[in-house]
């Protein structure tokens, strides 16, 4: 599974479709599955999805995902100081997956060597040579030990596999040097191809990287950044509509964070359909971003949008939260 996200688009999601005939390895008969994600100004919401496809693929076995923003490969662009010489921004696409919970890259084949070039890959060439890489760690095979904390002097060495995967993703590996045979993860382990050369290697740097970045962004207690909750102050159907479907605040904020000046006229006319509905308060959860840029615009909100004065005036911080999402909902609702 790959997904590949493009904050250019609304949220979708999709799958591949297999080709018509081929060998099964074939580049062309790797099905996949993608979506598009749009962040708006929330950088924050890319590391969520940073977050989620590291914990996704740490979890499940075969699992390897990769994805991109409007600047380029983010896995690798976070990483940029600890990546090999020989990736360049002309051929990273499609050479760096997630897969077991670390990042890994598909370095130049030995016909891109001979060439004395590697240019890109598709999702599909570089998802069935994941596949094959990653399929190819049974007993005898050769190995390159890296990203292990516990014993760093491993790191580097090559040895060979003498005991199949066990459920906990283990294999028994006797590495050089050693007499007796270690259990080490298979994400701390790169199958070697012929002529010493890694068939896929893998990032332990660029791995603590992406975990740093994640660590900093995403620090509330389920992994996913703080969120604040604050009271707003609105209609009753309009704060109806976001008890019984808490995720339209989000959307609306950023409805109003997008505002038009003819948008507003037309949502001040929708809300005006309100005027003599009664007024009462509402818990709304935001990201910290979104609440603090939203609390940092100025509006004035017209007359007939307005609740009654005393109510204003009592908590103006709630009627100032309640007027932006109540104009933000109302954008929404125009969008159809």
């Amino acid at each position: 599974v790959v997904s590949r996200w493009d904050p250019a688009d609304s949220r979708t999601h999709g799958r591949g479709r297999r080709g018509g005939g081929g060998d099964e390895d074939s580049p062309a008969e790797e099905a996949h599955v993608w979506g598009r994600l749009s962040v708006g100004g929330s950088v924050h919401d890319e590391w969520v999805v940073v977050a989620a496809l590291l914990r996704l693929t740490g979890s499940e076995e075969g699992v390897s995902a990769t994805l991109r923003d409007g600047d380029g490969e983010l896995l690798l662009i976070e990483a940029a100081y600890s990546l090999p010489d020989w990736l360049t921004p002309e051929n990273a696409p499609n050479r760096a997956f997630l897969r077991g919970g670390a990042l890994h890259l598909l370095p130049p084949s030995p016909e891109d060597e001979r060439r004395g070039s590697a240019g890109p890959l598709s999702a599909s060439e570089g998802l069935s040579r994941l596949r094959r890489v990653c399929a190819g760690l049974r007993c005898g095979a050769a190995v390159r030990v890296g990203g292990v904390a516990s014993r760093p002097e491993l790191n580097g060495r090559r040895g060979t596999v003498v005991v199949e995967e066990s459920e906990a993703g283990r294999l028994g590996v006797r590495v050089e040097g050693l007499e007796e045979a270690l259990s080490l993860h298979r994400r701390s382990l790169s199958l070697v191809a012929e002529g010493g050369r890694p068939a896929a290697s893998l990032q332990p740097e660029a791995t603590s990287a992406l975990s740093r970045r994640v660590a900093l962004l995403c620090d509330g207690p389920d992994g996913l950044p703080l969120r604040h909750t604050a009271a707003a102050l609105l209609p009753l159907p309009a704060a109806q509509l976001l008890s019984s479907q808490p995720q339209l605040a989000a959307a609306a904020c950023a409805a109003f964070e997008e505002r038009t000046a003819q948008g507003l006229e037309r949502a001040a006319a929708a809300q005006a359909l309100h005027s003599n509905a009664p007024w009462t308060r509402v818990g709304v959860t935001l990201s910290r971003s979104a609440f603090a840029r939203l609390s940092a615009l100025r509006f004035a909100a017209p007359a007939a949008a307005k609740p009654p004065a005393a109510l204003a005036a009592a908590t103006p911080a709630s009627a100032d939260l309640g007027a932006k999402l109540g104009f933000g909902l109302a954008l929404l609702l125009l969008r159809g």
